[in-house]
């Protein structure tokens, strides 16, 4: 058997053992799935790490490339030594400070927007049930039909408040797990600290350990992924953060600016809103109906016929978003088609939560890449124009 029949044994038979594995794996989703989860919570606080790493490594970045770009030039010894960590400290001031600002500033106007809701709520009910009265009265509802509804809406409150009892196990769950997120979160920043102090070493050491134990051609293709993925994560997390800033910006303007005519809860509640739609712009896809669905039901309370304006309003801003802010300025960093983005999204969600809806786009960006390189290159071993 020569060297080339060797080799076609050998594809035949990773591909044969990736078909079994994969069919296994098909058949137990749900054992896959566990596994993987039961993976990732052992990990999360690595997880959380190198997540926080990348935001902070575009601001770090910032710092050294153009804040230091002179002392950079000027190639000063005692400057090479000391530039990581007056970077990182900097790097962690500046992000720091913006968190307390904003939890000094936005805090307590979301307090009052909240505390001004929830004031408000008798009178904003008396609202709703006038506007149903004057909706209903053209139909002359008999007033057994009255009484009937009335007893739905009884029944209705009674079954919510018998739900709420009857989930404290799950809110106290609830409790558990967000206690266990800020747990996380603080020994993720610790941890991002670590990887930002040595992203080369480490990198370097892993190339190594690549070139060393593997084949040259696998440690290539290795290092490849590694700068796709990079390059993919980092600009979709840069994209996505700008975005969502821009857009709660021009939500939270064009709704002073409406509340100016209108009135009513536009200018009352725009923060609050304007906060929701930024936040969860974050998730594709289905952010943008997250964010809607309360600010909706807040304007509700407040007056139906502006609830609908409200909608109109962010459906508007939508498309702006849809067609100028995102190409512009996420552009091409995913580089996935609307469906592959749609299916990122529901599996991601599926498989992993919140964490997989925002991270599954560009996990799956950068798969998407890999296997068209890879038809390409086939392709053309073959001769094919296709």
């Amino acid at each position: 058997m020569n060297l080339d029949d060797k080799r076609k044994v050998k594809i035949g038979i990773g591909i044969a053992a990736f078909a079994v594995l994969l069919y296994l794996g098909l058949q137990n989703m749900d054992v896959v799935a566990r596994t993987v989860r039961f993976m990732l919570g052992l990990f999360s606080p690595f997880i959380v790490g190198v997540c926080i790493a990348f935001v902070l490594n575009l601001l770090m970045n910032f710092l050294e490339k153009h804040v230091f770009f002179f002392l950079n030039r000027r190639k000063l010894p005692k400057w090479e030594k000391i530039r990581r960590p007056v970077s990182i400290v900097l790097t962690l001031v500046i992000f720091l400070g913006l968190m307390a600002l904003l939890i000094y500033f936005l805090i307590p106007m979301l307090r009052e927007s909240v505390m001004t809701l929830w004031g408000n709520l008798p009178g904003y009910a008396a609202n709703l049930e006038r506007w149903a009265n004057r909706f209903l009265a053209p139909f002359n509802l008999s007033a057994d039909l009255a009484e009937t509804l009335s007893q739905f809406v009884y029944q209705f409150s009674d079954s919510i408040l018998k739900y709420l009892t009857e989930s404290m196990p799950k809110i106290f769950e609830t409790a558990t797990n967000i206690a266990s997120g800020i747990f996380n979160a603080i020994t993720g920043f610790i941890i991002s600290v670590y990887f930002l102090a040595g992203k080369e070493k480490l990198v370097r050491n892993l190339k190594r350990s690549g070139y060393a134990f593997l084949p040259r051609k696998a440690a290539d293709y290795l290092c490849h992924v590694y700068h796709l993925v990079n390059d993919r994560f980092t600009g979709f997390v840069s994209g996505q953060l700008t975005e969502a800033f821009i857009l709660g910006l021009i939500c939270f303007v064009g709704m002073k600016i409406i509340g100016a005519f209108l009135g009513s809860g536009w200018e009352q509640y725009a923060l609050l809103i304007s906060t929701m739609i930024g936040l969860t712009n974050i998730i594709p896809i289905i952010g943008p109906i997250l964010g809607t669905i309360p600010g909706a039901l807040i304007m509700l309370m407040v007056d139906p016929v502006q609830a609908v304006l409200f909608v109109i309003y962010i459906v508007v801003l939508q498309q702006i978003e849809s067609n100028f802010i995102y190409p512009r300025v996420v552009g091409t960093s995913v580089g996935l088609p609307g469906l592959w983005v749609l299916a990122a999204v529901l599996i991601g969600g599926n498989l992993f939560g919140l964490a997989g809806i925002v991270l599954g786009v560009p996990a799956l960006s950068v798969i998407y890449v890999l296997f068209r390189e890879a038809v390409e290159h086939r392709l053309k071993e073959r001769q094919l124009k296709v």
